[in-house]
């Protein structure tokens, strides 16, 4: 029997971060995830990164720093 793969939600880790962390804005936090999903990062990956910028008590722009620098971020 394969382990069920794990399913992208974004909304639900959104509210859970804003919840734990009230310091958290969600806009911010969703650009940053929206940036994981477009340097081709998995849902797995996301979910750990951003559980541990929550645990360490980072900030977003950590999260954001990890990603590195995409592509079309410098375009303009």
């Amino acid at each position: 029997m394969t382990a069920p793969a794990a399913q992208p939600a974004m909304a639900a880790l959104i509210t859970f971060a804003t919840a734990t962390r009230p310091d958290i804005d969600p806009n911010e936090l969703q650009g940053a995830l929206a940036d994981c999903h477009s340097a081709g990062w998995t849902w797995p990956q996301t979910l750990v990164a951003t559980a541990r910028m929550l645990a360490r008590g980072e900030q977003v722009r950590d999260l954001r720093n990890a990603v590195g620098p995409l592509k079309n971020r410098s375009s303009r």
